[in-house]
């Protein structure tokens, strides 16, 4: 999102989604039973507005040194969560 005012990366995310997960579900136990809980049933819908806010606050709150220690996290668990895209790829 360098580079990008927030409404220009709300767009980007919005335009580039795919909109496969609709089909995918999550799983709710409940006392032994399981039950499967679609996306697209219970109208699902990714909030880029939050997610572009926290983008947009990372690193700019605190001071120097608080500051530079949440971009060097925030990097380093992006670097394990591409790396766990890319060598463990989903199982179906």
């Amino acid at each position: 999102m360098g580079g990008l005012r927030r409404e220009e990366a709300i767009a980007l995310l919005d335009g580039n989604l795919d909109r496969t997960y609709q089909s995918e579900y999550l799983t709710l136990t409940i006392s032994e039973r399981r039950y499967k809980l679609y996306f697209e049933d219970i109208d699902y819908v990714p909030d880029y507005e939050k997610a572009v806010a926290v983008a947009f606050e990372t690193g700019r709150r605190g001071n120097v040194a608080e500051r530079l220690k949440e971009i060097w996290k925030t990097r380093k668990r992006l670097c394990l969560l591409l790396r766990q895209c890319i060598i463990m790829p989903k199982k179906y």
